[in-house]
């Protein structure tokens, strides 16, 4: 069982750096995309097809991206973190893109400070609320909240969106699990290496056709 676990290490190891530098190429053949598409006298039908060659190149990089992350990941420095600077933080990143689907979004930090690796945090928040953004129609309504609980705190991102199939739902941790139509399946993998590197739980809760809520459980508080 040992050299089987170094074994697998090895390989994730190796399909990390392999993944690394695909983007290398990646990057270059983006570079000459965009420079075509901005060419002055291009026709429309080779621009049309130059943006597009930029955005497949974005999206494969974003699933390199969470590979890598999966595969290789950072240690965590936790440091004591407030959430009354993060949340509204967080919510102007994602507000062009709220107001583009119609969803209304907010938040209550509880007044709380955590202790967190503050990137890793951001990251998992973000992850959590773009499902949340993309499960909702418009006039949905995504909240982004904590609480204290039994000592620590519980972080949650709640939408009124589509809910998550009951068969799906046992499955969403998995890599490349998505219910959604052009998702990664990444994001609450991700979402759950950073919960379990911080000793923490992810919770999912959904019911379809009512919405998700999907917690970070067992988070110390400073």
């Amino acid at each position: 069982a040992h050299e089987r676990s170094a074994q697998l290490q090895h390989l994730a190891q190796l399909g990390a750096g392999l993944a690394h530098e695909t983007k290398n190429p990646l990057g270059i053949v983006r570079g000459l995309a965009q420079s075509i598409g901005q060419t002055e006298g291009v026709p429309d039908p080779v621009r049309r097809q130059a943006r597009q060659i930029v955005d497949e190149a974005d999206r494969t990089v974003g699933q390199i991206d969470g590979f890598i992350t999966l595969a290789r990941p950072q240690p965590m420095n936790p440091v004591p973190v407030d959430l009354a600077a993060l949340y509204p933080h967080l919510l102007e990143l994602l507000r062009p893109e709220a107001a583009a689907r119609g969803v209304s979004v907010d938040h209550a930090p509880a007044g709380l400070r955590v202790l967190a690796d503050e990137t890793a945090l951001r990251r998992a928040l973000l992850n959590l609320m773009l499902n949340a953004l993309y499960a909702c129609e418009s006039g949905g309504h995504v909240t982004l909240g904590a609480e204290a609980l039994g000592g620590g705190a519980r972080l949650f991102v709640q939408d009124t969106g589509t809910g998550i199939p009951a068969a799906l739902l046992p499955q969403v941790r998995d890599p490349y699990v998505s219910g959604r139509p052009g998702g990664t399946g990444l994001g609450l993998s991700i979402v759950d290496m950073i919960a379990r590197e911080h000793g923490w739980r992810l919770e999912v809760h959904s019911e379809e056709g009512k919405g998700t809520l999907v917690s970070l459980e067992g988070v110390a508080v400073v």
